[in-house]
């Protein structure tokens, strides 16, 4: 029998990929599942037991009315259940999300995040029609769709990594009835025990998901 030899398999060049292709693969530091509970309610709810001391949140959307001044949502903070079992059971409006149907030129998908507790407004925008693009600070961040599978990601620009990833479920934004929309993980470092830094991802993700909802992308 002819002896068999180990080949010398060809040599490749290393690619740089870019850092938020790693950074995904790594475990959330806090993940929520978001559930539609009736046409104009949402609930945000920690998925972890080791995190269910975090607080719940709710999204409210506004009734449909063309002249109708109020924001199209309004992001409430709900105690967690220690919280409530304490009495502590105070509900505190966070945050309002609007889209800015009358904007400026050029026209482009505009939104406004007003952050209550906070008393900062962060803009957003998406110039392509696809990406939503803001500050925090100093620091760009975009939020992008992928697929393979579904999800819209959160990019941080200078350091090109990712800060978390919604997942839309089976049904996605044609969920009813209590049923998932999706699964939100963050993976923001020190910045996930930051309270406002994680509700500005939530208002900025509702921003985003209604967008592709809006130009009929359930997903």
């Amino acid at each position: 029998e002819p002896e068999l030899h180990d080949e010398e398999l060809p040599s490749y060049d290393e690619v740089n990929l870019p850092g938020y292709r790693e950074r995904h693969e790594h475990t959330p530091v806090v993940s929520y599942c978001i559930y539609q509970i009736a046409r104009r309610f949402q609930t945000i709810t920690p998925s972890a037991i080791d995190t269910l001391h975090r607080p719940r949140y709710r999204v409210s959307a506004r009734r449909s009315s063309l002249f109708s001044k109020k924001a199209d949502f309004i992001l409430t903070r709900v105690p967690a259940g220690r919280a409530t079992a304490l009495g502590e059971c105070k509900e505190t409006n966070v945050a309002t999300m609007s889209f800015d149907k009358h904007g400026k030129l050029p026209w482009m998908p505009r939104a406004t995040i007003s952050h209550i507790t906070s008393e900062k407004s962060y803009p957003m925008a998406s110039p392509n029609f696809h990406d939503w693009k803001f500050m925090i600070d100093t620091e760009p961040f975009v939020w992008t769709i992928t697929d393979r599978p579904a999800s819209l990601i959160l990019v941080e620009r200078l350091s090109e990594s990712i800060v978390a990833r919604f997942s839309y479920s089976t049904v996605g934004t044609c969920a009813t009835r209590g049923a998932e929309i999706g699964r939100l993980d963050i993976y923001g470092g020190s910045r996930s025990e930051d309270q406002d830094f994680i509700e500005l991802v939530l208002a900025s993700c509702q921003i985003a998901i209604d967008h592709y909802k809006s130009t009929g992308r359930h997903y």
